[in-house]
């Protein structure tokens, strides 16, 4: 499940929208559109609907961009570069343009007069869309090009046990962490293990276990438990309270409830 590439994109994709600095900047953006009235709609909408729908616009236009943006990203190698990025900007602006014409079609009833109207359209919304994927292109390679220090928490590991780490579990005093290149027993307690996990993005799902998001291979549900597979195939319980957690994190369907 966790492996698939559409929960991948939709995770990153919620990730960037329960951000403030996001919603802030769709928000202002969709109320300036609106205020502004391009395209004619300033004087075809009144003030609110029109700020409404170009809200609406702005909002749908960024889930569709940054989902199918991310389903090219995933779904092709880093290595592919430029090509990865030609290829996400068109599929980005096919649907980002199906998805305004839709609208439109549903709020106004109105579609393309002719196939050169459609083809201008297409070829703005690919050309804005080109102009967002190359500055993403360009901060992912800095932030590449950049050494990354390794976590606090691998740098009280063996150097030959450094590696991406897998989960941490107290016992007794210490805690057992768990990477790609094999496990150590470190003095210290599963909360402050916890805070020195430094990007490695992972969830707590036990009062005894933490573990990496990305070492997931599988979530099996056992009445309101569950169990979680990681990538070193082994096994760590979810107790009953942080189920909810786990749904959070999209790694539950929706609709089941513990």
């Amino acid at each position: 499940m966790t492996d698939g590439l559409f929960p991948s994109a939709l995770r990153e994709l919620r990730e960037d929208l329960t951000k403030r600095t996001a919603i802030v900047v769709l928000l202002s953006a969709g109320v300036i559109l609106g205020i502004s009235g391009p395209f004619d709609t300033f004087r075809s909408l009144p003030a609110f609907p029109r700020v409404a729908y170009w809200t609406t616009v702005v909002v749908l236009t960024f889930v569709t961009g940054s989902l199918v943006s991310n389903l090219v990203h995933a779904a092709l190698p880093e290595r592919a570069g430029w090509p990865r990025l030609v290829m996400s900007t068109c599929a980005v602006g096919a649907a980002v343009t199906a998805v305004l014409s839709a609208l439109n079609l549903i709020l106004f009833g109105t579609w393309h007069a002719t196939w050169s109207e459609f083809l201008e359209l297409l070829g703005i919304v690919t050309l804005i869309s080109g102009v967002i994927e190359i500055c993403s292109f360009a901060l992912r390679a800095d932030t590449l090009s950049e050494p990354e220090r390794p976590a606090p928490l691998l740098e009280r590991l063996p150097l030959e046990k450094r590696g991406p780490l897998v989960g941490l579990s107290a016992e007794d005093h210490y805690v057992r962490v768990v990477t790609r290149k094999g496990t150590e027993l470190v003095l210290m307690r599963l909360s402050d293990a916890m805070r020195e996990v430094g990007t490695t993005r992972g969830l707590q799902i036990h009062r005894s276990h933490w573990i990496a998001l990305d070492q997931i291979r599988r979530i099996t549900r056992n009445g309101d438990r569950g169990e979680a597979v990681l990538s070193d195939g082994s096994i760590r319980p979810i107790s009953r309270g942080y189920m909810s957690a786990v749904r959070a994190a999209g790694l539950l369907p929706r609709g089941r409830t513990v």
